[in-house]
């Protein structure tokens, strides 16, 4: 199309756009502007019937994406290396809109989400995070994805998946290919280890407040139990998971973590969490 058709002038205004594009923050860098027309009005809301072309990128655009939409640059065409920049804004987009910003449904729990390894890195979310969990979705999860640590500790939680985030997934290459990896859930549960698991949110079953101090206390306690066990023994192999769940199992008790955090606590790099009670005394 031709560009005059817009009305673009040499000095245009970024406010007279509705959005506008200049860094990928998938790759953590800056791109030449890009303005975005239509879809999105002032008021938050989407406009216009369902956009058929962007549920071709990915399925759940289609919710975030109605009517026609139109990319443009002011001094210059645009080429296959902006489409791309634009499909991740787009994915990005949907990620903040849904999956960060999302409404929960009621009734909730304070759980815990436990980063996993393209979450922290490509999409810099923390390692442990406060997050408003739907009971729906703790009593529908997964049989398969649990934490039997929690219950030898007296705190049996239950766990909820996440949808694979949509900046990175599917995305190849070699710092790509393991971002679903998530090496704070497979301490809490040897079994999983090398497993794309994504990221997991965390609740405890008596509908407590799980606090994210409790979360990142028990992976390090996991750890120090998991580090007592001389894995050159066994044979590396699938069979070193199954003895690493079992002896975290066997060793892990209610008193000894009950301690561990205390010590925990105390210490000067987690300062931050000093005053958060005990998960015992909520």
């Amino acid at each position: 199309m031709d560009i005059t058709d817009l009305h673009i002038s040499a000095g245009y205004n970024l406010q007279a756009f509705e959005r506008y594009i200049v860094d990928n923050r998938t790759l953590n860098r800056r791109v030449p502007t890009i303005f975005q027309i239509g879809c999105i009005g002032r008021d938050g809301k989407v406009m216009g019937a369902p956009n058929c072309s962007v549920k071709k990128v990915d399925e759940e655009l289609a919710r975030l994406i109605q009517g026609s939409l139109i990319f443009c640059a002011g001094d210059r065409h645009l080429d296959m290396t902006d489409f791309r920049n634009i499909v991740d804004h787009l994915r990005w987009s949907y990620y903040i809109q849904f999956d960060i910003n999302g409404i929960v449904e009621a009734p909730t729990v304070e759980g815990v989400k436990v980063s996993c390894y393209g979450d922290s890195v490509f999409c810099h979310r923390p390692a442990y995070e406060p997050f408003e969990v739907s009971v729906k979705d703790l009593e529908d999860s997964t049989p398969l994805m649990t934490v039997p640590v929690t219950d030898v500790i007296g705190i049996p939680m239950a766990v909820a998946p996440s949808p694979l985030a949509l900046p990175w997934r599917g995305r190849h290459s070699i710092h790509y290919d393991h971002a679903a990896h998530n090496l704070r859930f497979s301490l809490l549960n040897p079994n999983f280890i090398g497993g794309c698991v994504g990221t997991p949110v965390l609740a405890r079953k008596d509908r407590k407040p799980l606090h994210v101090a409790h979360v990142h206390a028990l992976v390090g306690y996991c750890q120090m139990v998991g580090a007592r066990l001389h894995t050159e023994t066994v044979p590396q192999n699938a069979a070193v998971y199954k003895t690493r769940a079992q002896h975290l199992l066997t060793h892990a008790s209610r008193d000894d973590f009950a301690e561990f955090y205390r010590q925990w606590l105390g210490k000067e790099q987690n300062r931050q969490y000093r005053g958060v009670l005990s998960p015992y005394e909520i």
